[in-house]
């Protein structure tokens, strides 16, 4: 008797179709176009960063020219 109560509630719903679902052409995700170009984007500027990060950092001396800087700037010191 309870089963039969439970199983008449079950089947009264007013829920309806309204439209067919429609299979779609193209895939929501992932847009592998999209998703290159920002990778591209953001290695270019990952890259592009660091280089110039490195040579920020970078306190060799290359040329006599540079010699002669860091001599005269330490007799200040």
């Amino acid at each position: 008797m309870k089963e039969a109560g439970v199983a008449a509630g079950l089947k009264s719903s007013n829920i309806q179709v309204v439209d067919q679902a429609e299979v779609p052409l193209d895939p929501a995700s992932p847009s592998l176009k999209k998703n290159l170009a920002i990778a591209l984007m953001l290695g270019l500027m990952g890259g592009l960063g660091l280089a110039f990060f490195l040579n920020y950092l970078d306190n060799t001396v290359k040329t006599p020219e540079d010699v002669e800087d860091i001599v005269a700037c330490r007799r200040w010191d």
